[in-house]
């Protein structure tokens, strides 16, 4: 640990006494002007503070490569041997297809007057919840669009409440579920306030309000629904999940999040975990959009997710949303559509729950009344 020519520096000397509560008082030398400060203005008070006391030592041991190292196809995530998918998709274009079809012809329960399910988008910055919305809408409108802001920024571009409708077709009606675009989560005391969740869960939040750091929402909140029904309530939660930063995602954002699914869980309503930018994560994947339920990566991502959030692995899927592309591609598409069509079979559950509720209700007051 020296250099210069005539070791203008050196940081330590064989051993040296540990911290000692305050510092280490390293025992090597400072001498700079042999060669390091000459003509360059330096001395031992500019360089090191006139002193050799420092308040931590890192020691790093330099050794050499294996060949292996260097191999690039030796640090290619494994994939499972072709067959043994942890997954079964097709990945044909009449698949593609018949999952618009499927996603398309769903409709909620009549009696439940509930004409669109509501599917709430929440996620950390990022993290591609609006870019979800824009992929399921490219599909339907037959081109790559880009209706709800997105990008890579720092702080959250969904700066407003947004209920999202998908048409059929350009000037067809609206698909029976709406996609609920909520502000993004922050490390900081910035991003989607958690106070708020509890009147977007419950359907209070009119549509394009613009969300407040310095105000959070209440009954004085313009356009709040004092009176919420089923049709208006959240029918599924969709937590967008970036797969390359689940394993160093701070703690606090974390926590938050976990905080969402239990707030969701104990209003009964079913959560979603979507793990998106899978192309990002596994080269092999990036090659080919199919091997992705190959990818042992992906799959221990999902486990890690499950352990982590108590979400079950089958309410887990990872995506590709568009973000460079500028045509449509079908394997894109495939792993949208299925994933959608997953979500909407989840918020069908919550419904058939409470219809269930509702007619035991009104069971037992014809019984009363007998």
């Amino acid at each position: 640990p020296v250099f210069g020519g005539g070791h203008d520096w050196q940081a330590f000397s064989g051993a040296y006494a540990a911290n000692n509560g305050n510092f280490v008082a390293a025992n090597g030398s400072c001498g700079i002007g042999h060669t390091y400060g000459s003509g360059m203005g330096h001395n031992s008070n500019t360089f090191c503070g006139g002193n050799l006391n420092y308040l931590d030592v890192e020691v790093y041991s330099i050794g050499e490569r294996k060949k292996d190292e260097d191999d690039p196809k030796k640090k290619l995530p494994k994939l499972l041997p072709e067959g043994k998918d942890w997954r079964k998709l097709q990945w044909t274009d009449e698949e593609r297809d018949r999952l618009k079809q499927q996603v398309g012809r769903y409709k909620p329960r009549p009696s439940l007057s509930v004409a669109q399910v509501n599917i709430l988008l929440v996620g950390q910055v990022g993290s591609g919840k609006s870019s979800f919305f824009n992929s399921i809408n490219s599909i339907y409108k037959g081109r790559v669009s880009s209706q709800a802001m997105t990008g890579s920024q720092p702080h959250s571009l969904t700066t407003r409440y947004r209920t999202y409708e998908v048409r059929g077709e350009r000037d067809g009606e609206s698909l029976c579920f709406r996609l609920c675009d909520t502000m993004g989560l922050e490390d900081a005391n910035t991003g989607l306030d958690l106070d708020d969740l509890p009147y977007l869960l419950d359907g209070n939040v009119p549509d394009r309000y613009q969300f407040n750091p310095a105000a959070n929402i209440s009954p004085a909140t313009p356009g709040f629904r004092n009176v919420t029904s089923l049709k208006d309530r959240t029918h599924c939660v969709v937590l967008a999940l970036d797969i390359c930063n689940i394993s160093v995602m701070p703690q606090g954002t974390m926590d938050k999040i976990k905080t969402i699914y239990n707030k969701a869980l104990k209003r009964g309503i079913p959560t979603v975990v979507l793990l998106t930018k899978v192309d990002k994560a596994c080269e092999h994947v990036a090659d080919d959009l199919t091997l992705v339920y190959r990818s042992r990566f992906i799959l221990e991502k999902v486990q890690e997710i499950s352990e982590k959030l108590g979400v079950p692995q089958y309410h887990i899927f990872p995506v590709q949303n568009y973000s460079w592309q500028s045509d449509l591609d079908s394997k894109i598409d495939i792993l949208a559509l299925s994933a959608l069509l997953k979500i909407l079979g989840f918020a069908d559950d919550y419904l058939d729950e409470h219809y269930e509720a509702l007619a035991t209700e009104n069971l037992a007051r014809l019984n009363v009344k007998e």
